[in-house]
Formats: structure tokens, sequence, C-alpha cells
């Protein structure tokens, strides 16, 4: 049985006001959005949502309850107001085209445009739904290019902005987002420079009110939507359907950008793991597009005045990590299941005299990026 952790509140912060939109001519198009210069690295759809899952402040996936269906969209990059990577439209105009990179078992998207009224800067409400395309398929492990003319707006009325948002839905069980981990999926650990996803379940203009009165954002930092999208400024005559016809929505594979295929990655389904007979049983969950292998370790947690951070402040190079155990693991897609580690001489001595330890947990995906997190090694198993 698979049991929600507790929610701490919503963490997100709107970012669509937050970044400077350059002042930019109605002369050509304009891109925005991801490079798509990598492909996706985590692999789940609207049945499963983002929320914080531990006092630390670490994001993680639980199931959606909340609807059929969900919206994401690029929230922005903290610190760097000129970063590309936003969906807040630049000024009155049409988006003329979206290209998504997806995975192996990519989910149909439709494209949909909200929008934020407000002050600037931290004053503004989000979101309200304006509109939104049919779903169109996508073409597995490639970039599909969607030709589109949706008028948009951003502009000042009685003293307040209104700029609309471009955002992707999708529904439950259909296939995999076009995400990206990117950095860091905690609330408390914001480097400049990480980007943020923004989240709605269910999917935004799915309830009466989101026109209406709006619905706030939830959402998750570290995460990138593979998706880059083409505004054409007010007066553009690429963007003027009298000169070029509005196309219904289609798809047109592109060659994949160059680099691995997309590997994928199981998440923490749980934060403690169990000790047992010098085992510690690590709960894993494997996402639903393909078979997820590879190895993890537990590793020593670095302190703030810890070798590695002396060694850093001398210039030299830092010690390796003590390592407590390490395993191979392979889950079916779509499955959860725990993999015991043979915790070591030193794991063992970690917890002799202790019933509890935090360690960091690496996980080392075959042909993929590491990542680490935070684990709680437990003998009595005590706890969420």
């Amino acid at each position: 049985m698979r049991v929600r952790p507790p929610r701490l509140g919503a963490a997100l912060v709107v970012f669509a006001l937050l970044l400077a939109v350059p002042a930019l001519s109605a002369a050509a198009p304009v891109q925005f959005g991801s490079s798509l210069a990598a492909a996706p690295n985590v692999a789940f759809g609207c049945e499963a949502e983002p929320a914080i899952i531990n006092t630390s402040g670490d994001y993680g996936l639980v199931p959606n309850t909340k609807g059929p269906d969900c919206t994401w969209r690029q929230a922005g990059v903290w610190g760097l107001e000129t970063d590309p990577r936003v969906s807040s439209v630049p000024g009155d105009g049409r988006i003329i085209r979206a290209e998504v990179l997806s995975g192996p078992n990519p989910a149909p998207l439709r494209i949909a445009v909200l929008r934020q009224i407000g002050t600037g800067g931290f004053a503004g409400q989000c979101c309200f739904f304006v509109s939104e395309t049919a779903a169109v398929p996508l073409i597995p492990n490639a970039i599909t290019t969607i030709p589109l003319d949706i008028p948009v707006e951003r502009n000042t009325l009685k003293g307040f902005l209104a700029a609309d948002l471009m955002g992707i839905s999708a529904a439950v069980g259909t296939g995999t987002l076009p995400l990206r981990q990117v950095g860091p999926a905690n609330i408390f650990n914001e480097p400049i420079g990480n980007s943020r996803a923004g989240a709605f379940y269910p999917r935004i203009g799915s309830i009466p009110n989101d026109s209406g009165g709006g619905r706030r954002e939830e959402g998750v930092p570290g995460l990138e939507v593979l998706v880059r999208w083409t505004w054409c400024g007010r007066g553009d005559a690429s963007c003027d359907p009298t000169v070029r016809p509005a196309p219904a929505p289609a798809v047109t594979p592109t060659a994949p950008p160059a680099g691995p295929a997309a590997i994928i990655a199981p998440t923490l389904a749980r934060q403690l793991a169990q000790v047992r007979e010098n085992q510690a049983f690590v709960k894993l969950l494997c996402g639903s597009d393909a078979a997820c292998q590879g190895r993890l370790e537990l590793v020593g947690t670095p302190g703030p005045n810890g070798p590695a951070a002396r060694a850093s402040a001398r210039g030299a190079k830092p010690p390796k990590p003590i390592v407590y155990g390490s395993v191979a693991y392979k889950l079916a897609a779509g499955a959860k299941g725990s993999v015991a580690v043979e915790l070591n001489r030193r794991g063992r001595a970690l917890l002799s005299k202790r019933e509890r330890a935090t360690v960091t947990l690496r996980l080392l995906p075959k042909g993929g990026a590491a990542s680490s997190t935070k684990l709680t090694l437990s003998r009595s198993g005590k706890g969420s």
C-alpha cells in the first residue's frame, strides 16, 4: 500500500511576474523556454504530483488524488532575470509554435494559456485559465514541433499587469511528462540558476472557477519543462493569420539532440530505510517508461566543518566520501520495491551505538547522471 507523506504546505513561489521580461521588438519571432539540449531524465505522468516529503524541505512524488489530469509550466530560473527559460509572454502577440522533447513514452499534450494578474514584483494572483488546444500526440525520443496560432497578452489595464503564461496539460495514465531534473529539489537549497516548474492538479481549465476566481500554483524546484515556444509580437506579419494561415495542431518529427538516450532513474519512495541483520532496505519507485537499472551507494553526509569543507577552503582535493554499503538495483517499469544494501564494517559501526543515522543515498543509473538525497537509517524502523 502506498502511503502519501504529510505535506508541509504550499511552498512554491510564483515566478511569472518576478522575472523581468526584456523589451522586445515586434520585428521578428522570439524563442523562450528550454534549449532542448538534453533529454528527460525523470519518468512520471499526471498520476504523480510533487510535494514536500520531509522536514528537510526535500521534494518527492506522491500519488495524484486530485483529478484525472494536470498542467505544468516553466516557472522561471532563480536569480537569473534574463534566462530564456520562462513561460511568461513578453508582450501582446501570438504563440506560433511549440517544440517538445519527449522520452520513450510521452503523454499527448494540450498547449494551455493561463494568466497572472498583479502589480508586478511579488504582488499578483495566479492563475486564471485562458485557453487550451486539443491534445496532440508526441513523437517518442524526439522533438515534436506543434504549429500554433494562439493570441496572448501582456499589458496594463487600470494599473494592473496582465501577463499570459504558456503551459502544457496531460491526462493521467497516458504517458510521461517532458521534464528533466537539473538542480536541487529542496525548498531550502535554491542556488542561483536553479530551474523551477509550476504545476496544477487537476489541469488548469478543468474547474469552472479557473476562469473567474483563478487557482493557486504548486510545484517543485530543480525541474525544467522541456518545451521551447516561439512568440510573435503584435504587428509582425508572420503572426498575422491573413498572411500566414493558422495551421491545425500537427506534429513534425525532428532529429533528437546529440547525446545519450534518455536514462530512467528511480526515485526514493521513502526517506527512512529499516535496518535488519545488517541490511538496509531502501524503497525505490521506478517510473512507467522503462526499467530502472544501476547501482546505489550509502555514503557519509558531509558536514559544514568536515574534511571536505576544510579541504575546499585550502584549495585541496576533497577526500573520498565514506561508503557504508552499495548494491546493484534493477526494477521493472512502474515497479516499487525494496533494495537490500549490505552494510560494511563502517556501516555497522555507524549504527552500533544508536538507533538512527542520516546518510546520503547516491543513485548511479546505468549510463546516466548520478543524483543524491538524504536517507535515514533506522534499526527500529520507526518514523516516516
